[in-house]
């Protein structure tokens, strides 16, 4: 009969409490010229506040110490996850210390054997994978059916390919992979300009993880013949780790050759304990556990590198569900994962020289990671226009002087002024002057700003040597002349390259006879940059029209709607025309040269039936206009109308 050595021993630890996808919001309070190099802007000085913020669960105190911090600390990460209250000795919180004993902390993820190796696939680049089968998919149909995509959209497409293609794939699905908006270049934002993140299918798709676990004397042969599969969506994850596969399998064929048998081989030791308490009668015993905190991984992700691991934050209260990175820095890109942390107590053994002690032991044991969560530390909030911008005459050189002040802004990163003029409200602006004064250690270039077409030599550098910088706030505009009409505003822009609006807008001519300066304002703060006459005052319609020579006057009564109702249930109807007998439309006839005039009232009756009324944009034949001459000094024959019947 064959016989054969049992199998090693294959160890999996399932720990409860995985944390869901955590949320995390970039927050920026304060500029500071380091920001873009700095990632611990103030030293040690927020500990105790972010300690604090670790400690305290009340609602109330957290507020309390969420203002301190928006007052000392310029930027930060705010992370936030589902508490996680598993366990059955909730007397154990507080009792250890996550922080102290962290290198004792055994992972659930890389808890192995010396000989088998647990490795978790999560494929990021699903989306890009996705987004190329369902194009080729769409190249197919295409091609198929001879299609002339001339005129076709990609929601055509997409349409199209959902046709053809089986009940079970959902069309939102082969919308969100396709299009990929995001990929493109948009960005969704909020009321207040701050970039919003927009979850997809496709972002769940990212959060997928798959952990498996490899014999260490194959580890590499089975990654190896993974990698060379084409189809294997796991292709670059797994590539990644063949290199450290390669030595693990090396080491463990040279440690464990399979002629060798060992005890070790079936037993499980775990060495980290935190506590051991012996002398405990086996089998009485049974399994504790209690989550005691939480672990969060950091990583930074440079644009054009490898990714890099930071310091973990450690949280040692399971109730709280909140976090303050403020250790980032401005423009750089971090991913977070959070584990829960328990506290387990299992029945262990020592075995001595002469006997087998029955006893207990404690080990701090930590959850799979959550999904990570990538956050950009970039702010998108223009800065509001200039304040007290004014125009004064400067009589001893003659010329207009423009003066203003930096706006009311707590993020104190207005690094450039604007100086901008037109002749009329007809014309666009022409930028004058712009005023470099951004004392940052990473200064930006003109490409980088969101108006990156500025003239070079209309840029005045503010910027002493040793880096700082003064802003000016004044100009003199040595073009204008006294008999020159001109219109002005200012804008300004921040550290970042965010431009604000136009300030208020000053029309100004020179009165030669009081000797002085007439300053209009022809609008408020406000208008974008892109349409400048955007909160001027003036009417859409001619109240006069001039004419000569003219005999007969003919009236269209043509509205593009007979009816139109307000929101709300039910709907209002806002009796825009109206057929009242009071009301009426008047036209005034006035002969200049004569000085006379004749007044036309015209009325509108509505003769429809009931049923004729609810239709919009429905001109019907039953429509009169009654009309009433007052005064006749002149003769006006032939008065017409159209549309309708006298």
């Amino acid at each position: 009969m064959t016989k054969s050595y049992p199998s090693n021993r294959v160890v999996i630890l399932d720990a409860p409490g995985e944390i869901p996808l955590p949320t995390a919001e970039f927050v920026y309070n304060f500029f500071l010229p380091d920001e873009y190099k700095n990632e611990n802007p103030l030293g040690s000085t927020p500990n105790k506040l972010q300690n604090d913020l670790k400690t305290y669960t009340n609602t109330s105190q957290r507020q309390q110490l969420k203002r301190k911090i928006q007052r000392f600390v310029p930027r930060y990460n705010n992370l936030s996850w589902k508490a996680i209250a598993i366990g059955n000795r909730p007397d154990w919180i507080g009792s250890i210390s996550i922080t102290d004993n962290l290198n004792k902390v055994i992972d659930e993820e890389t808890l192995s054997s010396d000989f088998f190796t647990s490795i978790m696939f999560k494929d990021n680049g699903a989306d890009g994978k996705i987004n190329y089968a369902i194009s080729k998919a769409i190249n197919t149909i295409l091609t198929q059916l001879n299609v002339n995509t001339t005129n076709m959209s990609q929601m055509d497409m997409i349409r199209l390919l959902n046709s053809a293609t089986s009940e079970n794939i959902d069309g939102t699905f082969l919308t969100e992979a396709f299009m990929n908006l995001e990929k493109n270049g948009v960005k969704y934002t909020g009321n207040n300009t701050k970039e919003n993140i927009v979850n997809s299918i496709i972002d769940e798709l990212r959060n997928v993880k798959t952990k498996a676990f490899f014999n260490n004397k194959r580890i590499a042969t089975l990654l190896k013949s993974s990698v060379q599969q084409p189809e294997n969506i796991f292709g670059d994850e797994t590539y990644a780790s063949l290199g450290m596969a390669k030595i693990v399998q090396e080491n463990t064929i040279a440690a464990r050759p399979n002629s060798v048998i060992d005890s070790v081989d079936y037993q499980l030791n775990l060495p980290n304990y935190i506590s051991y308490n012996r002398n405990i009668p086996n089998g009485t015993y049974k399994i504790n556990y209690q989550v005691i905190g939480y672990i969060i991984e950091k990583k930074e992700y440079p644009v054009d590198g490898q990714p890099i691991t930071k310091d973990p934050i450690v949280i040692d209260n399971p109730n709280v569900s909140e976090c303050v990175d403020y250790n980032v820095k401005y423009g750089a890109q971090y991913g977070y994962t959070v584990k829960s942390v328990f506290l387990l107590e299992l029945p262990t053994y020592n075995i001595t020289d002469n006997s087998i002690e029955f006893g207990t032991s404690k080990y701090i044991v930590a959850s799979q990671r959550s999904p990570e969560v990538y956050i950009q530390c970039k702010e998108y909030m223009p800065p509001p226009p200039p304040a007290d911008f004014q125009i004064i005459w400067d009589y001893q050189r003659d010329l207009p002087m423009l003066t203003w002040n930096i706006p009311v802004n707590s993020q104190r990163d207005v690094k450039y002024f604007q100086i901008f003029k037109r002749r009329g409200i007809n014309e666009p602006y022409q930028l004058l002057k712009m005023y470099d004064f951004n004392d940052s250690q990473t200064p930006l270039t003109i490409a980088d700003m969101s108006e990156n077409f500025v003239d070079q030599n209309l840029v005045e550098n503010l910027r002493f040597a040793n880096g700082t910088a003064l802003p000016k706030k004044y100009y003199y505009d040595e073009e204008f002349k006294r008999e020159d009409t001109a219109i002005y505003a200012v804008a300004c822009i921040d550290a970042h390259g965010y431009s604000s609006n136009y300030s208020v807008q000053f029309k100004i001519t020179f009165d030669k006879f009081a000797n002085k300066i007439i300053t209009e304002s022809i609008s408020k703060e406000g208008a974008p940059k892109a349409y400048p006459n955007f909160f001027i005052q003036k009417d859409a319609f001619v109240d006069s029209i001039r004419t000569s020579g003219t005999k007969k006057m003919t009236v269209y009564f043509n509205p593009e709607y007979l009816k139109v109702t307000s929101k709300g249930s039910p709907p209002t109807d806002l009796q825009l025309l109206k057929t009242d007998i009071n009301s009426k439309y008047v036209f005034q006839m006035i002969n200049i040269d004569l000085e006379t005039e004749q007044t036309i009232d015209i009325r509108l009756v509505d003769t429809r039936n009931e049923t004729d009324k609810p239709g919009p944009n429905n001109i019907s034949n039953n429509s009169t206009i009654s009309v009433n001459n007052n005064i006749k000094p002149l003769s006006f024959d032939n008065v017409s109308y159209l549309g309708v019947p006298k």
